[in-house]
């Protein structure tokens, strides 16, 4: 990671444009599209200026019954002022079953932690009226948004964070796309767009992790552009633990669990 160090201040304002720009960009004007929906800042951002720049919004959260995302979910959806455009999408134990046996087959070898990540977008993909399908991936490796990062120095941080970002940019990318394709819909992930993520390699460590606040720059770039406070504050699990699919999933594999003591980073 390079670049200068300086405030936060005007890195949140580049980033604020930029991801502004990998949200016009491929939407092109009105029209319909869904967005994968956690109520998180990540996906909450995104759902934000798709809205903004005239997209008819749908939002689609998934999770076992009485997931954390399921409920955390609606008062983001709230806020945006898109409660009336929010599907909650809650899977049995079978289908989730089901979707990750598929998940496995279009991404051969992908561990338990791999499949429990993809398993929420892959069953948007599937059952989303819309084509085009936003998603919030990219934002915890790009921005510093995982809890291990906070008790790290920085120069471990810095290699965590260039790590995360190309394994991201290079691996988990092209397994969100095949799903995408798998399921004849156009992926969209605003945070790995070129320019976001080259704007992302020259943002300092220091300013994604600040203070003990995680995705630090992110959350100001979200306030200018106007996301409400609420919401560029929350607080968010990851979504293989936030749809519940991790906890369940573990349980049934002992072998998945070996992979991902080997592969995970």
């Amino acid at each position: 990671m390079t670049g200068g160090t300086g405030g936060i201040g005007p890195w949140a304002e580049r980033l604020a444009h930029e991801l502004e720009e990998a949200v016009r960009r491929p939407l092109a004007g009105p029209g319909a599209c869904g967005v994968a929906f956690s109520g998180g800042i990540d996906s909450s951002l995104v759902a934000y200026l798709a809205a903004r720049n005239g997209s008819a919004v749908t939002l689609y959260t998934v999770g076992l019954p009485g997931a954390r995302d399921s409920e955390n979910s609606k008062p983001a959806a709230e806020a945006l002022g898109l409660r009336k455009r929010h599907q909650v999408i809650e899977l049995g134990g079978d289908e989730v079953l089901e979707a990750a046996a598929r998940i496995r087959t279009l991404v051969p070898g992908a561990t338990l932690l791999q499949v429990s990540f993809l398993a929420p977008a892959f069953i948007v993909f599937e059952r989303a009226a819309e084509h085009t399908i936003l998603t919030g991936d990219g934002a915890d490796e790009l921005f510093g948004g995982y809890h291990r990062y906070l008790s790290m120095d920085a120069a471990k941080l810095a290699a965590s964070l260039e790590h995360d970002a190309g394994e991201l940019v290079f691996g988990g990318l092209s397994r969100n796309r095949r799903l995408a394709v798998s399921a004849k819909k156009e992926l969209v992930a605003p945070y790995l767009d070129p320019r976001v993520v080259e704007l992302a390699g020259s943002i300092p460590p220091h300013m994604k992790v600040l203070d003990g606040e995680r995705k630090a720059v992110l959350r100001r770039a979200a306030a200018l552009l106007g996301l409400p406070p609420e919401l560029c504050n929350i607080p968010k699990r990851a979504a293989q633990y936030g749809s519940g699919f991790h906890a369940f999933l573990s349980k049934q594999s002992v072998d998945w669990q070996s992979q991902d003591q080997k592969h995970s980073p």
